[in-house]
């Protein structure tokens, strides 16, 4: 029999989208329009927010994980972004060019069209997903201390990365990147302590998850601006993947609502911190500990200013901004998204590490330069002035393949995925739910694109940390 206190996430979803709904609503009979937001923009919200309703239905009763995915991005990065831009409309993004509440509106329907085929390309086949979390009688977990370990070493190599020189030269960011890659580090841990947890010590259990909360607050103070969103997906995705579904009792919905404005204080002390650990070694020197104190992203606390305090988390969350640009210029950006280009980049960024062939920087670091109207950057320039833009996958498809095109490949990508997770197999029980979790994990990095030459080498990082590591992690068979 369930218990009346808990709840299916599915479902405080739904009740998230009809509140941000009424928002809207309220805010707009009280503030009226404004230069992004109008009426039709409203309505348009309204009705992606009931889609997202359906889609969360439909995946609670299924236990549909890819559904509950995409349900949660669209909710959280494109309907409550909307929400506040009718509470403050400012944009980081919009101020590279004129933008109107016609251009929202398109997106919004294009969000809506998009969302439908993935839907469908989701549910193409009759196959449903089962979930066994029994575990083999002659299976027992990895020594715990090799997650310790692990951890332990982690976060030491995180350390390294602030350092001035590069321990492997010029090798360095490609070797962590695609042979230690820190995020499925903390994914194979999680998985780790959500299959095992009633079958490892109190002890191991403490000890893993207090070397992961170290490793975000670490990450955060050194400049880490997204620790905790991380987190929360490596959790949600390690949880889908088990159990196909998550449910939360009153507690953790409680923690939950207290970690929102502790998630804001840290991304702005994130930000304040990012200049002076990831640009300049001499962290502790006067001038530094000045301009921290002085930073505009702690104004805010210090002036009890609201708006000023979650202006910079508005344009973070602000991935319905990135795709509205994306589609407006899509003219200009097209010159770096394209085939041609892509190709050029995988090659350069990907499968030549330490030299170029083509010269080409990745297309996440190359559109600063497009939007900024300068000639076309080096590695050398990327290096010097590291940027990266969002382009989303609803902006980069429309670019790449146009309106209608793409929602066919929407459709057919969702499907592949869908087929990929049903047909996974494995004898060891870990190894299966990590399989699993990958998979999700790269559904929601295809969703949130920094490019298609970026998902690439994501790609890449992702399979090598996990054939180099995943032995440790596996489930030992007794004889």
């Amino acid at each position: 029999m369930p218990n009346k206190d808990n709840f299916d996430l599915n479902n405080l979803l739904v009740i998230v989208n009809v509140l941000l709904c009424i928002t809207a609503l309220v805010l707009y009979i009280t503030t009226g329009p404004n230069q992004y937001i109008e009426l039709y923009t409203v309505i348009l919200l309204c009705l992606l927010g009931s889609q997202n309703v359906l889609m969360l239905l439909y995946g609670r009763v299924k236990r549909e994980p890819f559904v509950l995915i995409l349900a949660a991005i669209t909710t959280v990065f494109y309907v409550a972004r909307v929400v506040s831009l009718l509470y403050n409309p400012s944009s980081i993004t919009f101020n590279r060019s004129v933008v109107t509440p016609d251009h929202i509106n398109y997106l919004l329907v294009f969000i809506m069209l998009s969302n439908v085929s993935m839907f469908l390309g989701l549910n193409a086949t009759k196959r449903k997903i089962v979930y066994d979390e029994n575990i083999p009688e002659d299976q027992s977990p990895a020594k715990a201390l090799n997650v310790i370990i692990i951890l332990f070493v982690a976060i030491i190599i995180l350390y390294i990365g602030l350092l001035p020189v590069s321990v492997f030269g010029r090798f360095s960011g490609y070797i962590l990147a695609v042979f230690f890659r820190l995020r499925l580090i903390l994914l194979l841990s999680l998985l780790y302590v959500i299959i095992n947890f009633r079958r490892i010590s109190i002890g191991s259990r403490f000890a893993i998850l207090g070397l992961i909360l170290l490793f975000v607050v670490f990450n955060t103070i050194t400049g880490s601006r997204s620790s905790l969103l991380t987190l929360a997906v490596l959790l949600l995705v390690g949880l889908l993947s088990v159990k196909g579904r998550i449910i939360l009792n009153n507690k953790i919905i409680l923690l939950g609502i207290l970690l929102i404005p502790l998630s804001i204080f840290l991304y702005n002390l994130a930000t304040a911190c990012r200049p002076f650990f990831r640009v300049v070694p001499d962290v502790f020197s006067e001038q530094k500990r000045l301009a921290f104190k002085e930073s505009s992203y702690l104004k805010g606390f210090r002036q009890f200013d609201i708006t000023q305090v979650c202006q910079p988390v508005f344009d973070r969350m602000g991935y319905l901004d990135f795709s509205v640009d994306m589609i407006k210029n899509q003219e200009q950006y097209s010159r770096v998204i394209n085939a041609e280009y892509y190709l050029k980049s995988i090659v350069d960024n990907s499968l030549t590490p330490g030299f170029n062939v083509f010269g080409t920087p990745r297309t996440e670091n190359a559109l600063q330069y497009i939007y900024r109207d300068l000639p076309s950057p080096t590695h050398q320039d990327i290096n010097n002035a590291y940027h990266a833009d969002m382009l989303t996958i609803y902006g980069e498809y429309h670019i790449l393949f146009g309106k209608y095109p793409a929602l066919l490949i929407f459709f057919i990508f969702s499907y592949v995925f869908k087929r990929i997770y049903l047909a996974l197999k494995s004898k060891d029980i870990f190894l299966f739910f990590l399989y699993r979790a990958i998979v999700l994990l790269i559904f929601y990095e295809w969703l949130n694109s920094f490019g298609t030459d970026w998902f690439v080498f994501d790609l890449i990082g992702i399979f090598m940390t996990v054939f180099l590591f995943k032995n440790f992690y596996k489930m030992r068979t007794e004889s």
